[in-house]
């Protein structure tokens, strides 16, 4: 995707300004935004090094856990199991997009979504080359047919008043 003529451009003016959480992404999100990641399993090994920058991977990691949009065993990243990635709903990602310091941004394959949070997007993208990414449910690989962009500022002013009340 990010070698094709038509990848990157538009992505990268749509998700302008600040870091961006790419769930299932293996890391090279960058590649097509050209924004900042802000988690992913592999910025972890710089955290061998750095203790500060270990640390805040570990409690972004823990954002994601609470969240339920990683699997709590961080053992996955080392044996490269992805199965088991949860679908994702609207108070998953709420949920880090008010964490401090949380993103910017949330990019998700469509069919890890919940139908009422693809409604909450900002704007829904199509790669112009296929993308192919591990399912939800086996492991097995299987074809993304679009993925999802949400605002986090646009996601924490859809609060509705009811719900901050409580």
């Amino acid at each position: 995707m990010s070698e094709s003529a038509g990848r990157a451009p538009p992505l990268a003016r749509t998700l302008a300004g600040g870091e961006v959480l790419w769930l299932g992404d293996l890391g090279s999100s960058w590649l097509l935004t050209g924004a900042p990641e802000w988690w992913s399993l592999r910025q972890g090994a710089g955290g061998l090094f750095d203790r500060d920058l270990a640390l805040e991977w570990r409690r972004r990691f823990g954002v994601l856990t609470a969240a339920r949009l990683v699997r709590q065993d961080v053992d996955f990243a080392a044996v490269g199991g992805l199965e088991g990635q949860p679908v994702v709903g609207r108070s998953s990602l709420r949920q880090v997009c008010a964490s401090p310091g949380g993103p910017a941004w949330i990019v998700a394959p469509v069919e890890r979504l919940e139908p009422a949070a693809v409604a909450e997007a900002a704007s829904v993208w199509r790669p112009s080359a296929r993308d192919i990414v591990p399912a939800p449910s086996d492991g097995r690989m299987t074809q993304v047919s679009a993925y999802a962009l949400f605002s986090c500022s646009r996601l924490a002013s859809a609060v509705t008043p009811a719900a901050s009340a409580r």
